[in-house]
Order: structure tokens, then sequence, then C-alpha cells
């Protein structure tokens, strides 16, 4: 984040509050970013750490499959032209 401010990219930050699991807080969460002016998205919300998978494998796959099709399916809706 520090590195695209620091070459003049404007940056909207989601809160780590939201839940990437729940899309309906998602989407509201991402609708208060500029509609349509949103050019790239990083998504970095995942558990990745491997130890957890061994113990929370269910927990895993919802954050780390099923939050990216929530992001992506409301990227698709709100950002249409994002990558």
């Amino acid at each position: 984040m520090e590195h695209l401010r620091s070459v003049g990219d404007e940056v909207c930050v989601l809160d780590p509050a939201v839940d990437i699991r729940d899309r309906q807080a998602l989407s509201l969460a991402c609708s208060s970013f500029m509609e349509g002016q949103v050019d790239v998205i990083f998504h970095l919300a995942a558990m990745s750490h491997v130890g957890d998978s061994f113990g929370s494998s269910a927990e895993v796959f919802k954050v780390n499959v099923m939050g990216s099709v929530n992001l992506l399916e409301v990227a698709r809706a709100q950002f249409p032209r994002a990558k």
C-alpha cells in the first residue's frame, strides 16, 4: 500500500473487520469505493499459514476459496473494468 501511494496511486483499503465470507457485507463495504473508478484490485485476504489448514480445513476453504469467489462476484458487479 505504501509503495502504491509513493508512486502516486490512490489506494482504497477494505476494512479488515469485513468478513470476506459474507458476500452482502463485502458488497456493502465495497460500495463506499468510487464505483467504476477502481482500476486494479489486490486480493490479499486469506488464511496463509499451512498449519492452520490441518486443523481448520473447512474454515480455510471458506475464507480462501469462497471468500475469493465472493470478491470476484462483487468486483464483477461493482467494478466491471477492474483488473
